[in-house]
């Protein structure tokens, strides 16, 4: 896509994630978007502004040297997140953007299949959290495992199947749980 392309669809993100207050002063409350799309649109925001950060001519300007370049610049974004997985989040971006772009409807939403998203859901963490608070000094992975198999837990986290115990430790190393072998 071109940079003015690019740029008409950073100014959109803009005002979708802090909508003006019809004063002219602040923001409106944004939307209600869930925490996986809201991180998703402002990384593609923070993507599309490195793209389109440029002097005239659509040169990168000496700060940014990656403006004007889309695959340069989809790998900052990527590397200034902090994620360890720069290169695919990159790809993402690039996918995302291209997509919002052409449609401005096309928003990143999370595919069908893919739970392990499921633990940025800020209503899923905190149910967890409590659960384990419940439990004695020592956690496992089982504990998260029987949690969200039972139907009520399912039912109101969007689940149809229970999670693998695989699943479970990447999610307990996600919450900033630790284990050994023995208690």
């Amino acid at each position: 896509p071109s940079v003015e392309e690019a740029r008409h669809a950073y100014m959109d993100l803009r005002t979708l994630l802090k909508p003006p207050h019809p004063d002219g002063v602040g923001y409106k409350d944004p939307l209600k978007l869930n925490a996986i799309l809201k991180e998703r649109l402002e990384r593609m925001q923070d993507f599309l502004w490195l793209y389109t950060n440029v002097v005239a001519g659509d040169g990168p300007s000496p700060a940014n040297p990656v403006g004007g370049h889309w695959t340069h610049a989809a790998d900052q974004a990527a590397h200034n997140t902090g994620k360890a997985h720069g290169t695919y989040l990159s790809r993402c971006l690039q996918s995302w953007s291209r997509a919002y772009i052409k449609d401005r409807n096309a928003f990143p939403l999370r595919k069908q299949g893919q739970k392990f998203l499921c633990i940025y859901d800020e209503s899923l963490t905190a149910d967890l959290k409590l659960h384990f608070q419940r439990i004695e000094k020592f956690v496992g992975t089982q504990d998260l495992v029987e949690y969200l198999s039972i139907p009520e837990h399912q039912a109101h986290h969007g689940f149809t199947k229970t999670i693998s115990q695989r699943t479970a430790q990447r999610w307990m190393n996600h919450l900033g749980f630790h284990w050994r072998k023995e208690p």
